[in-house]
């Protein structure tokens, strides 16, 4: 494990042994944590976001999409690396809970968003079982009553999302205290949930010129 900061946010980069230890945790408490994904959108949106970088900080476990990122804000030898980019964390956490029975919701803005999370997630451990599937309304002036209700008559051990980060910190930070639930697993929207592995070169170019630019602006938040 090693502590990192970004933004003003003290992180820990756990590795996957450490990572799914806390899972294991957390399983067992009676509180929300939340684990959260990280990738390029999110660090560039959190410079300005408070909410996103409040989601951050509370966060209990904060994984990387890309192992670029966390060479960025920290170090990142080659195990490390091949980690993040095969998604192995997210892997393990999957069979898990497939392997444990344990209880997973989904959580999106559409049935098609939901449809979308739910085929990815069964493609990396196949013969999930999804216990529930839940849109959540965000951002339009509705009361969440409905919504946690829905969510606490299954009391899922876990709630995986895949939605926009600004959205779900606002919405979590009025129910968090409401929902019986064990783990919310928050993807970033925009992070492709499959392994980063097949990389071309166009790709490899992209990742450098994105890192370039977290590290400006990263550089200038320092400097506010």
């Amino acid at each position: 494990m090693q502590n990192v900061t970004m933004l003003g946010i003290k992180l820990q980069d756990r590795s996957v042994e450490e990572s799914l230890g806390c899972t294991s945790r957390f399983l067992r408490s009676s509180a929300l944590d939340v684990i959260a994904y990280i990738d390029y959108e999110v660090i560039r949106r959190a410079v300005t976001d408070s909410g996103i970088r409040d989601l951050l900080r509370s966060s209990a476990v904060t994984e990387w999409s890309d192992s670029y990122l966390l060479e960025i804000v920290g170090t990142c030898d080659r195990e490390r690396a091949a980690q993040i980019d095969e998604r192995i964390f997210l892997r393990e956490v999957l069979n898990t809970m497939r392997d444990g029975d344990k209880t997973i919701a989904l959580a999106g803005e559409s049935d098609e968003a939901i449809d979308r999370l739910e085929a990815q997630l069964s493609d990396m451990a196949p013969d999930l079982d999804i216990a529930h599937r839940q849109i959540i309304h965000f951002g339009d002036g509705s009361a969440p009553e409905d919504e946690i209700n829905s969510i606490n008559r299954i009391a899922p051990a876990m709630i995986i999302s895949h939605t926009d980060y600004h959205d779900l910190a606002e919405w979590l930070g009025t129910v968090s205290s409401m929902i019986n639930v064990g783990i919310w697993l928050a993807l970033p929207d925009t992070m492709p949930i499959s392994d980063t592995r097949a990389k071309g070169v166009m790709t490899g170019i992209c990742d450098f010129v994105k890192s370039r630019i977290l590290r400006i602006r990263l550089d200038r938040y320092k400097e506010v």
